[in-house]
């Protein structure tokens, strides 16, 4: 199996739920920071409704007194994302161990059963197999609904991640909120 694609298994299984809506959404259709703050917001409302929802969103530095970084939405833990490599450096700036602290840290959580699972983006790391790609192929596998955000310049790697089968959305809570409703009915 390639580290880039999708699960044949899941594959096999149809990621489809019974009304043939895909379980995995992406939300696209405005700025990064939009889109991370609607994802963030919506997963927030869940977790306050008590839904297990599992995941891990970006949170701005703004928001946190420094660079930006990763929390996990149940436990508020949190991973940097960054690193400083000082002034005038042009150089990926990604903590790469931060990444690989939160992606294992989110996997270990993930349970059969859970309602959602939220993963800030697949982005080029995932692209690559590395990130949160074993994230999402554990979820996928234990058949838990996904809702992530793609940059456009990873669409055509995502595809081929999913194999075509998740749902683009629009980057609105309401929009968000109509997919997992067709989620959990399909569930019911």
């Amino acid at each position: 199996m390639s580290l880039t694609t999708i699960p044949s298994q899941v594959l096999e299984a149809g990621a489809e739920d019974a009304a043939g809506v895909p379980s995995i959404g992406y939300v696209q259709g405005a700025s990064g920071k939009v889109v991370q703050a609607v994802i963030r917001a919506f997963g927030l409302s869940l977790l306050n409704a008590g839904i297990d929802v599992l995941g891990m969103t970006e949170v701005p530095g703004a928001e946190v007194g420094g660079d930006a970084v990763m929390r996990d939405l149940q436990s508020r833990s949190e991973f940097d994302l960054y690193q400083s490599l000082g002034r005038g450096s042009q150089s990926c700036s990604l903590d790469s161990v931060g990444l690989t602290e939160a992606a294992g840290f989110l996997e270990a959580t993930l349970h059969p059963g859970a309602d959602l699972l939220i993963i800030n983006k697949f982005g080029k790391e995932e692209s690559l197999g590395r990130g949160f790609s074993g994230a999402f192929r554990k979820a996928m596998l234990l058949d838990i609904p996904l809702l992530t955000s793609v940059n456009p310049v990873f669409e055509t790697d995502w595809q081929a991640f999913t194999g075509g089968l998740a749902q683009r959305l629009p980057p609105s809570v309401e929009a968000i909120s109509a997919w997992w409703q067709s989620q959990r009915r399909a569930k019911d």
